[in-house]
Formats: structure tokens, C-alpha cells, sequence
């Protein structure tokens, strides 16, 4: 059944985060951006896209690895309501349909210079992953920080590192490095998790082993954004 559904990816996303909490320190700086409650149907892709953008250009000096947090709140049986969180590196559980659109882009582009100049040179696959943000219009912002991130060598699976995004964007080394975190297999449930409960509140942590003492900021006030589809609240 539905409900038996959502509560096995309900234990299933409280394993990955203890895993994610046992393998990265939580300690470090860490900043929320708390929401009214927003239903199912207003936490997606374009407004979680606009919500990791402002925790990203707030933080965007950290030399750590971060990790994105959601939390809310869902109901399950007999009315029995708990504090929900999902844990995703770079946002990037949250963020997979367009990452997908974003890899089958380079993925494009990878298979029209190789055809064209029989070559993979690293260079020009370098230029082609740092063009994809100015040549397209449907992306947005936020991949200026994400997108730097993601191998354009590893067509198979969507990939993404835990590193620095300021190193990204300007080191080459860091940019395209050797380590990459897979994406959970179970991602495209996340909707299913939440169903039409609510989400109260974004998280951005740092995960550096290194501080020892939690910095927490949090935002005030609320500011209202609108679209031509929606309207919501950011902190």
C-alpha cells in the first residue's frame, strides 16, 4: 500500500541519514533558512533551487564541505506526526531531475567534439562544462556553485563531489578532482517521503572534521517571493 510505502522509505531515509551522520562530523558552521509551512506542491525543484541559492551566496567563502538539510514534518499512522529531515550533499537528492538535464547536456556536447575533432581533449571538455551555465537559459543560479562540481567524465551515473564550491570555481585541480559521492538510489521518492505534509525549514551545514564547536546563524525574517505560478517564503 501507499502508506506501508511511505513508511519503508521513511526507515530507509532515517538509515542513510544516520550512515551520512556517522561518516561527516556535524559539527561547523551551519545556517537555516526557515520557511512557512509549504505543502508538497510548492516544495519543488524551482523553489528549492531559489532556497539553496541565498544559503549558497550567504556561505559561498567556505573552504569545507557542505551539506544541504530539509526538514518538515509528516504524518503517519493514527495521526502521529514527527519531524521529518532529509540529508542531501549539495542539494543534490533534491536537485536530481535537473542535474540529470545538466549531465545529458555535457553529455551532448562531449559526443558532438569527439565526433568532430576525434579527440577528448581535457581542456576543451573543461571549457564546454564551464559554458553550459552562460549557453542555457533554463539554468539556473544556483548551478553556478553545483554545476562546477559535477564530473562531466562520468556519463553513467550522476555524480557530484563534496568539495569546496569556492575551490571549485576557481581551481582547476579542485574542480574536476578524483573523488566523487554517488547519488542515493532512492532520490526520486522524495516527494513520495514528504506527500502532502510540510516543510518548515532549509539547512546548510558545514562538515568539516576540523571545528569542534557548532557556529549556528538563523534567519529573522521572512521576505515573500513571488512567481507567475506561486508565491513563497524565504528567510
Amino acid at each position: 500500500s501507499i502508506r506501508s510505502r511511505i513508511t519503508d522509505i521513511h526507515h530507509e531515509m532515517l538509515k542513510h541519514d544516520k550512515t551520512i551522520e556517522h561518516m561527516l562530523s556535524s559539527t561547523g558552521y551551519i545556517s537555516f533558512l526557515p520557511l512557512q509551512l509549504l505543502t508538497n506542491s510548492q516544495f519543488d525543484i524551482p523553489f528549492l533551487e531559489d532556497a539553496l541559492l541565498k544559503l549558497l551566496q550567504e556561505n559561498v567563502t567556505w573552504d569545507d564541505p557542505f551539506k544541504v538539510r530539509v526538514h518538515g514534518l509528516k504524518t503517519f499512522h493514527k495521526g502521529r506526526t514527527l519531524v521529518a529531515s532529509l540529508t542531501a550533499d549539495l542539494g543534490m537528492r533534491l536537485l536530481y531531475r535537473l542535474q540529470r538535464r545538466v549531465l545529458l547536456d555535457l553529455e551532448k556536447k562531449r559526443r558532438f567534439l569527439r565526433s568532430d575533432s576525434g579527440s577528448e581533449d581535457f581542456s576543451v571538455l573543461e571549457n564546454v562544462h564551464r559554458m553550459n551555465l552562460t549557453e542555457n537559459e533554463w539554468v539556473h543560479p544556483c548551478w553556478q556553485f553545483i554545476v562546477p562540481l559535477i564530473n562531466p567524465f562520468d556519463h553513467f551515473q550522476p555524480h557530484i563531489t563534496v568539495a569546496s564550491s569556492m575551490k571549485a570555481q576557481n581551481d582547476r585541480a579542485a574542480r574536476l578532482p578524483n573523488e566523487y559521492v554517488p547519488y542515493p538510489a532512492y532520490a526520486p521518492f522524495i516527494n513520495e517521503y514528504f506527500g502532502d505534509e510540510h516543510v518548515t525549514q532549509l539547512e546548510l551545514r558545514s562538515i568539516s572534521p576540523m571545528d569542534s564547536v557548532g557556529r549556528t546563524t538563523g534567519c529573522a525574517h521572512l521576505k515573500r517571493i513571488s512567481s507567475s505560478k506561486r508565491s513563497y517564503w524565504l528567510g
